[in-house]
């Protein structure tokens, strides 16, 4: 597998893990019930992610692991952590916790919302850095 394949199949796979999460943490505040869907759903999608994009690295030419790691790489990473989790410490979880002491959302919910979109905001911001790059 070359390099620029490798980016796509691990930007596209970050992308649906983080679109998954953000669909269920917008559906938990619409219907007020974190089990809008399966409790494993998310934990599977994660971890198959994770073995997708590690099991594909070993299919990688010699010296991918090098370029697929690069400083873009590292910047891009940086830049979609810095991006995903500040925005949403900075703006999703006030609004969440003005839901929750207002008695709008309950507290598992609350809290199944800020997980769920905590992981999907670095998720979506790395896979929308990649696309950009690439």
């Amino acid at each position: 597998m070359s390099p620029e394949v490798y980016t796509r199949l691990r930007a596209g796979a970050m992308g649906l893990t983080g679109l998954v999460g953000l669909m269920y943490g917008v559906l938990v505040l619409v219907t007020g019930r974190p089990d809008v869907i399966s409790h494993w759903i998310l934990g599977a999608l994660g971890l198959a992610t994770a073995l997708l994009i590690g099991g594909t690295a070993f299919t990688l030419r010699r010296g991918g692991i090098a370029q697929v790691t690069d400083e873009l790489h590292q910047r891009e990473s940086a830049r979609a952590a810095s991006f995903g989790y500040f925005s949403v410490l900075l703006c999703v979880y006030p609004g969440i916790a003005i839901l929750l002491v207002r008695g709008d959302v309950d507290w598992s919910s609350g809290f199944a919302a800020m997980g769920a979109l905590l992981a999907a905001s670095y998720m979506l911001a790395f896979a929308w850095l990649t696309g950009r790059s690439g």
